[in-house]
């Protein structure tokens, strides 16, 4: 595990190799499993999708990809792999959080956090926007070799580009714009789980 805390221009935390071979052997098994059509839904405002308003009032969205939300779709935390196994990054008080040293990571009020697997095929990307929680963490896979360009995460505010590398964890305050960008895959690779996976876990206070 190699952890790089960053200060300027906002505080962010990327951790590469965050998990053991083993680790992502089990983390593979459900991504696969839940990467199906009757499991891993598109996108959609109603199901709490980003979006913007339109000059006409409108709803615009903003995210296109696959999701499911685990902590509903698993009764209990125990029966889920990613659910136990990412908890890994939360031991010892938030420990890898807590040793930036910014005020933001130290944050004692944050009790609670949800947990959500996104799926990016050909054409997925997710525009700029903010999360509802107060510290946001991505965990990034794909199979490799990579089978596709793009899906880096982008912070449009600062113009600063966070390469998407596999099993890497990307940690910043969620009030910071984010997005996605497009993913593209050559027709051969569409439909085989070539993608990009994102583990996304939102910290938030009660």
């Amino acid at each position: 595990m190699n952890i790089q805390y960053f200060h300027e221009p906002f505080p962010y935390i990327i951790v590469d190799d965050m998990y053991t071979e083993k680790e992502l052997d089990d983390l593979w098994l459900e991504m696969d499993y839940l990467n199906d059509d009757r499991r891993l839904t598109p996108s959609s405002i109603d199901k709490g999708a980003a979006w913007q308003e339109g000059d006409n009032g409108e709803k615009i969205e903003l995210k296109f990809n696959f999701c499911q939300y685990l902590d509903e779709f698993f009764s209990e935390r125990e029966f889920s792999t990613i659910l136990d196994i990412t908890e890994k990054l939360f031991v010892n008080d938030r420990e890898i959080m807590t040793n930036h040293g910014h005020w933001h990571f130290g944050c004692e009020n944050i009790d609670r956090h949800s947990t959500q697997l996104v799926y990016y095929e050909n054409g997925n990307e997710y525009k700029g926007h903010r999360d509802h929680a107060v510290t946001t963490a991505l965990t990034w896979f794909y199979r490799q070799p990579k089978k596709f360009t793009g899906g880096n995460l982008h912070f449009p505010d600062y113009d600063i580009n966070v390469e998407l590398l596999n099993n890497r964890v990307l940690i910043f305050p969620s009030v910071i714009q984010h997005a996605v960008t497009p993913v593209i895959m050559d027709e051969q690779y569409r439909g085989k789980k070539y993608g990009r996976y994102c583990i996304s876990q939102f910290l938030r206070v009660s």
